[in-house]
């Protein structure tokens, strides 16, 4: 089954195959981003030894884009109340 997306009046097919691809891409690029080999974040792979680390790194994986505008995705790091 081929997609057609029309864009101005013309049609554009994407293949499964095509979009499989940039899936893989997207992930590829994400697993870079938040391993910090591109861009100036740290590295979420480190220290995947609770849940909530593993959350956060596969939060920056899919939302790489935001962790490369400096956007913190760290869970723990909500203080509410002002306490320590």
């Amino acid at each position: 089954m081929v997609s057609e997306k029309s864009f101005g009046g013309r049609t554009a097919y994407i293949s499964p195959d095509m979009r499989f691809g940039l899936l893989l891409l997207y992930l590829a690029v994400g697993v870079l981003v938040a391993a910090g080999i591109i861009g100036s974040e740290g590295n979420y792979f480190s220290g995947l030894s609770t849940l909530e680390e593993t959350a956060e790194m596969v939060l920056a994986v899919l939302l790489w884009p935001l962790v490369l505008l400096d956007v913190n995705v760290n869970i723990g790091d909500i203080n509410i109340g002002g306490g320590k």
